[in-house]
Order: C-alpha cells, then sequence, then structure tokens
C-alpha cells in the first residue's frame, strides 16, 4: 500500500517541485494571448497584400471546395472520406457565419492560434514554474510554423489548438481523482483529433497509461478507460456511420490508409512526400470542385485510367496497401533504413514541406516569427533536454512523453512533412518548459549533478536535431519555388509577371538534372511546368510560343486531357479550326465547353491589356461553338473599345443573326452608338431595352449606366 501512495503522490503532483502561483498570472496569460494574436493580426495584413493570397492548391483548394460543396448540398454530402473530415467541415460552418470570406477565416485561425499559446503557457506554468511558462509561452507565440498553419486553409491550425487544450486539460486534472467530465474531456478531443487525422487515435496509449497509473485499482482504472473509450467512439462514430451511409463500405475513418502507406514504401521514397505512379506514367488529373471527401485527389480515376479498372474506395486502399507491403517484404533492409530516417526526420532541424513552403512565404512576407527561437533547430533541442526532468516530475508530464513517442512512431510507416512535425510542437514546448525551468533553478544553485545533467540533455539535443540528414538537391527548392509563384500570379490573372517565374524554373532544369525528375511524378511536375507556361504565353498573345510549350507538356505526360484541352485552345486561337474541333472530339470535351475556357481566358487577356490575344480567343470560341452568344458579346465590347465600329455593327449583326435579339441586343446597338457620339440614336436603342432583359443578363446593367453616362454628358441632346 505504501509503495502504491508513493505512486499516487508521483501522479497527483504535476512537478517535483510544485509550480507556485503568481498573482498576476491571469493578466501575463492575457497579455500573451494579445502579442500572439496582434503578430498573427499583422502577418495575415502582409499576407493578404501579397500575391500568396487567395491562392489556394492541393489540400488547402480541396478542403475549401469541399466545405462549400457541403454548403450547397447539406452536411451529409456524397462520398466517404479520403481525408479527415474534421477540418471541411469546422471550414463549412466559418464560410456560413463570416459570408465566404477567407480573411475572416483566417483571423478565425490566429484567435485559436494565439489562445494554443496560452493553453501552453499555462499548462508549462502548472508543470515547471511561471517564468518557465511564460517564456515558453513567448517561444510558442512566435513560433515560426505555428504561425505559418495559422495564414493556411489547412487543418493543422485547428488541430494544434485541439491538442494545445487536450496537453492543459490532462496538466490540470489531479489523475488520482479524475472527475468524469476531464476524462469525457480527454475522450472528445482525441476523438475530434482523430477526425483530422487518424494516427491521433494513439493518444489514447499514453492517456490509458496516466489513468492506471493513478489509479487505487485495476477495476477502477478499467472504468475510467472504459469511459474515455466510450466517449471516443461516440465522437467518432457519426463519420464511421456516414461512410457506410453513402459508400456502403465499413470505413472507420478514412480510406487514405493504403495510399499514405505506399507514399512512404516504394522504390522512389525519400522519406518525405513525393508522387508515386501505379503504372509508367503520371497523368494530369481532372479537377472537380463539385466533389466532397477529398475525392479529388484519391487517385481512384489515376488507377483506373492506368489500370482500367474501376476502384471502390477501401479496394483502392487495399490496392495501394499490397503494393507497399509487398515492397517491404522484399526490401526489409530498406524499409527499416527508411523508417529510422522518417523517425530522425521527425526530429531534424529542417522542415519538409508538402503544400506549401515557409521558405517561399518568407522570401515573399518577410519574417514570419521569432528568429532561431521561433524553429524546431531550438525547440527540439529544448525539448529532448527537459525529457529526463519531466519524466522525474510524474504521471502528467510523462503523458507529455508518451504523446511525443507515439506521435513520432506513427508516422514511421508513412512519410515525414512539417504539416506533421508542427503536431509534436504542443507537447514538446512542455517538455522544454522543464529545461528552462531547469536552466533558471541552476542560475541560483549552481547544483553539479543537474549542471551535468542538463548540459548533457542540450548536447544530445543539439545532436539529435542537427543530425546530417540528407535534403533535397539545392536546386529542387528553388525550382518549386519558381513555379509556385508563376501559378499564384497566373492564378491571379498576371500572365505577364507569371512568364519570368517559369523561366526561373526552365533554366533551373536546363542548368542542373533534378533529383527524380525521370520518375512519372516527376515527368507529371514537369509537364505542368510547361503546360502553366504555355497558358501564360497563349493569354499574351505568343500561339506559337504556347504550342511549343505544350507539345513539351505533352511529351512528359502522354494522354494527359488538361494538355490535350490547352492544345486545342491553342489552336482555336491561331485560326486552327479544324485542328481545335479533331481535339475537342478526341477528348470528349462538349464544344460549349471548350468555348467557356476560351472565352475565360479572353477576359484574362483583355484584363492585362493583350486586346489582339483576347479577340483571337473569342473567334476561336465561336468557331468551336456556334452558338455561342457570350463571346459576341464580348467581341462586341472589345470592337467597341479599340473603335473599330464598323466590325462592332458587324458582330452584332451576326450576334442578331445567331438568335441574339430583343433588348440585349438593342443595348449593345446603344454601346456602339454612344461610343461613336450619335447620342440620339443611342437613346432611341436604349429605349427598346425591356426590364425583362437586364433582369436576365445583370452585364447588361452596366451597358445601360454607361451609354445614359454619355446621354447625360452630352445633355440628352441630338448629335
Amino acid at each position: 500500500m505504501r509503495g502504491m501512495a508513493r505512486v499516487r503522490s508521483s501522479v497527483a503532483s504535476p512537478t517535483a517541485t510544485p509550480a507556485r502561483s503568481a498573482p498576476a498570472w491571469p493578466w501575463l496569460l492575457l497579455a500573451l494571448f494579445i502579442a500572439a494574436w496582434a503578430w498573427r493580426f499583422f502577418y495575415l495584413r502582409r499576407l493578404a497584400h501579397s500575391q500568396l493570397a487567395g491562392s489556394l492548391n492541393a489540400d488547402s483548394l480541396c478542403y475549401w471546395e469541399w466545405s462549400a460543396f457541403l454548403l450547397r448540398v447539406g452536411p451529409m454530402g456524397r462520398n466517404p472520406f479520403y481525408m479527415g473530415p474534421l477540418y471541411p467541415y469546422v471550414l463549412a460552418l466559418l464560410r456560413l457565419v463570416f459570408k465566404d470570406a477567407m480573411g475572416s477565416v483566417l483571423l478565425v485561425q490566429a484567435t485559436w492560434g494565439a489562445a494554443a499559446t496560452v493553453l501552453i503557457a499555462d499548462a508549462a506554468r502548472r508543470l515547471t514554474r511561471p517564468a518557465a511558462g511564460l517564456a515558453i509561452g513567448m517561444l510558442v507565440a512566435g513560433y515560426q510554423m505555428a504561425v505559418f498553419f495559422d495564414g493556411l486553409v489547412l487543418m493543422e491550425s485547428l488541430l494544434f489548438f485541439i491538442e494545445s487544450l487536450l496537453l492543459w486539460v490532462v496538466v490540470r486534472e489531479s489523475w488520482t481523482a479524475p472527475r468524469r467530465a476531464a476524462l469525457a474531456g480527454a475522450g472528445v478531443l482525441i476523438g475530434l483529433l482523430a477526425q483530422g487525422r487518424a494516427t491521433a487515435s494513439a493518444l489514447l496509449i499514453p492517456l490509458a497509461l496516466l489513468i492506471f497509473q493513478g489509479a487505487s485499482g485495476a477495476r477502477d482504472a478499467a472504468r475510467r478507460v472504459a469511459l474515455v473509450l466510450a466517449v471516443y467512439a461516440a465522437v467518432c462514430a457519426p463519420a464511421a456511420i456516414r461512410n457506410y451511409a453513402v459508400s456502403g463500405e465499413w470505413i472507420p475513418f478514412t480510406y487514405n490508409l493504403g495510399f499514405n502507406l505506399f507514399v512512404g514504401n516504394n522504390p522512389e521514397a525519400i522519406g518525405s512526400y513525393v508522387g508515386v505512379a501505379a503504372g509508367d506514367y503520371a497523368p494530369i488529373q481532372h479537377h472537380d470542385p463539385n466533389q466532397d471527401g477529398g475525392m479529388d485527389g484519391d487517385g481512384r480515376s489515376y488507377l483506373r485510367a492506368v489500370t482500367g479498372i474501376a476502384f471502390g474506395p477501401t479496394a483502392s486502399s487495399r490496392f495501394w496497401a499490397e503494393r507497399a507491403t509487398t515492397w517491404a517484404r522484399t526490401h526489409p533492409i530498406e524499409t527499416l533504413r527508411l523508417a529510422a530516417f522518417k523517425l530522425a526526420m521527425m526530429w531534424n532541424r529542417r522542415e519538409y514541406s508538402q503544400i506549401e513552403d515557409i521558405d517561399e512565404f518568407r522570401v515573399v512576407l518577410g519574417p514570419i516569427g521569432l528568429p532561431f527561437v521561433g524553429r524546431f533547430a531550438f525547440l527540439g533541442a529544448l525539448a529532448l533536454a527537459g525529457l529526463v526532468f519531466a519524466w522525474r516530475a510524474g504521471g502528467r508530464a510523462r503523458f507529455a512523453i508518451g504523446y511525443l513517442a507515439v506521435m513520432t512512431l506513427a508516422i514511421a510507416p508513412f512519410f515525414v512533412t512539417d504539416r506533421y512535425r508542427v503536431h509534436l510542437v504542443p507537447a514538446a514546448a512542455l517538455l522544454a518548459a522543464f529545461a528552462i525551468a531547469e536552466a533558471l533553478r541552476l542560475i541560483r544553485t549552481r547544483t553539479r549533478a543537474a549542471t551535468i545533467t542538463l548540459g548533457a540533455g542540450l548536447a544530445v539535443g543539439i545532436a539529435v536535431v542537427n543530425l546530417p540528414l540528407p535534403s533535397l538537391d539545392t536546386a529542387r527548392p528553388a525550382w518549386d519555388m519558381a513555379c509556385d509563384l508563376g501559378d499564384r500570379w497566373l492564378t491571379r490573372s498576371r500572365p505577364d509577371l507569371a512568364i519570368p517565374e517559369y523561366e526561373k524554373a526552365i533554366d533551373i532544369e536546363r542548368a542542373v538534372r533534378l533529383r527524380g525528375s525521370q520518375t512519372p511524378a516527376g515527368k507529371q511536375a514537369h509537364a505542368e511546368l510547361y503546360l502553366h507556361y504555355g497558358t501564360a504565353q497563349l493569354l499574351l498573345g505568343r500561339v506559337d510560343a504556347s504550342v511549343e510549350s505544350y507539345a513539351r507538356a505533352e511529351q512528359l505526360a502522354p494522354g494527359a486531357a488538361p494538355v490535350a484541352a490547352a492544345l486545342m485552345e491553342a489552336d482555336a486561337a491561331a485560326g486552327r479550326f479544324d485542328r481545335a474541333r479533331d481535339l475537342c472530339a478526341r477528348i470528349g470535351m462538349p464544344a460549349s465547353e471548350a468555348a467557356l475556357g476560351l472565352i475565360r481566358k479572353a477576359s484574362v487577356s483583355a484584363s492585362v491589356n493583350q486586346l489582339p490575344a483576347a479577340e483571337r480567343l473569342l473567334l476561336g470560341a465561336m468557331a468551336l461553338d456556334s452558338t455561342q452568344t457570350m463571346a459576341r458579346r464580348a467581341l462586341i465590347r472589345l470592337y467597341v473599345q479599340t473603335r473599330r465600329f464598323d466590325e462592332a455593327r458587324a458582330a452584332l449583326r451576326r450576334a442578331r443573326a445567331a438568335g441574339y435579339g430583343g433588348g440585349g441586343a438593342y443595348a449593345y446597338e446603344a454601346l456602339i452608338a454612344a461610343a461613336q457620339g450619335d447620342v440620339k440614336r443611342a437613346r432611341r436603342a436604349l429605349d427598346r431595352v425591356e426590364p425583362a432583359a437586364l433582369a436576365a443578363d445583370p452585364a447588361l446593367g452596366e451597358i445601360v449606366e454607361y451609354v445614359r453616362g454619355v446621354i447625360q454628358l452630352a445633355g440628352g441632346g441630338a448629335r
């Protein structure tokens, strides 16, 4: 019994030396929250005024469109979850409240990011002392990756907050007699984390160990663990039931296990994320915004293209899992080496980017967080140095150690990215607080044994985070950055600024051979570069250059539908209408869809004052779809803008002959007359524009207002 009492005492006391209370502590936490939020606010201001603002890709785009889909069709959705559903559902709620304003959504993320800082600081204070808690709170407030993810449409910011809340709940509770609310709260939080990433379910292990360590007996511990598991299951059950309802397949969380396993275990695996292929090439796929569940990125359309088999969700996961396990069985040494390598990567100073690269954001925006102390090189070394002291402090501190252990080990079968490693930070910060607290104590006591222990821990921590792990070849980050900045400018309808970035990337790949460029995924990445570069050229009217770039993309990704569609658009813009129609038919694209694509591109060309290019694109749209009135109207406006009034009237006659009549046609007749200064004729035509036509076509309203303005300036008189 005395031995059990000692164990229970160890669990009850958060530290060997209980933390001293500070009357000013709540005010310090408030100041910390304001500082953390203010830094994030001004970071978001800088972001909003850069070319990086609002352009989403990969998972960010998926989450944004998934949330929009939920708002359109309802929360049930249509597809099983390939990606964790927590964030897109929260995002849908935020968009409903803030009327789709992305800036407001990011401000909410900044708010819960600042709240996470406070939770970690208070948990660190409870485990150690106020000075250490405040120091670690300041570190987390300016931790670069935390600030970075608060500014992205990714689940990391939300999960970081929930993880911080979980640690705070655990640290503030007495686990010799935990309240039911604390047990249920921990189960809820781990269940929510599992709805972000299923691997977070592993956090039940250190929580169960903490409960057993503090319980008076096995039956008491089992009852408490059962409560946690019941609440956890209740949180997770709706998603599993919903998956079964929409797919008829049992998918407890998501069906991305097999694919993620193959990314980490295949002949091209490098430890971090790398694109994979099932066949000899990786075709560029269509993006469908009208999907939920992350289905657009599950690879099933790709598998159908290269294998001819229409895989179901769980079948596709099994396909990838079987390939991964087959490779692991036949390459056991390489598999173990990769696993060890990934564990080291999780604690290395480098950040392995996947969706967005923080280095690119630093180049464009400047500082993102605190220099040096706001990076993992500092935090990771401190956390490892504090590990011994945290272990001595008892059960709650050991939960943080267990948290780090299971979250690190859960990554080993898969791959390492900055998105995964940031989730070590809340618990690592608590361990770092022990190192800080011990350093502060040694300033006063100068105990030799403790000094040696802390010094040895720091030496080990510094050595681990600075292990000389291989990184991407030096040219690759520069190539990735140039491609991405080009894509950002192209997304913002600035092909003139995109082209120099694409040309930087092309110069890099011509100067050096990038690692992995000959793999199927590498060829796809290079094909996308030439595809986007050709599009930028086309928008600026450089048709021949665009065709040359598209041809290069086709060599790299043969059979890719987006490349064929781009070649079709270039042929249409060059006046090669028969070839354009043939390509359209070959890829199965309706003429109306092809015409709309050309019209959108014409709008971009016009926005950068490339009017000849816009004209060619509009003519191509009309050639592909003779019933297309949108292109005809745009062409009339373009002719008026360039004061080619005879051509504008001829275009209007052709539009009327093609069936565009009534009030809309009279509005364009009034536009031509007003631009020529023929006020009398403009007024007569304007009088024939029916209100119904304006209601049917809101764009006519701008034309009518312009004509009325011309008439008013002319005093309403005749010419």
